[in-house]
């Protein structure tokens, strides 16, 4: 998942202790690396994704995530995705994705020719 994140680095922040993330862009997308995990008292979360500074138009976001119900292709040796949407985006995008306790979970948007 990280590899697939994109070469440079992006500036990303989390609003809660138990929520890690870090963020990249490549050239047609835009991703995020999500963490929920603690020692205390581990917990599903809905968190809000919110990405700035996108090319406006048609693109396509893809999550995956590596979770307890394991949505991985055999035969592809990869994750399968565990949700995709198209979207038509501004400068500035938002949505939510459920990040089940103990997780890692990567969300990508990427341009797209039509929507």
């Amino acid at each position: 998942m990280l590899c697939r994140s994109g070469r440079q680095g992006l500036a990303a922040r989390s609003g809660s202790a138990d929520v890690r993330v870090l963020a990249g862009r490549a050239e047609k997308s835009v991703s995020a690396l999500l963490v929920n995990y603690t020692i205390q008292q581990p917990s599903d979360r809905v968190i809000e994704l919110h990405l700035a500074n996108l090319r406006p138009g048609a693109k396509r976001l893809l999550v995956w995530r590596v979770d307890q119900d394991r949505k991985w292709c055999s035969e592809a040796l990869e994750l399968k995705p565990v949700e995709c949407r198209d979207a038509c985006t501004a400068r500035e995008f938002q949505c939510q994705i459920l990040l089940p306790a103990d997780s890692v979970a990567m969300v990508s948007l990427t341009d797209s020719p039509a929507v």
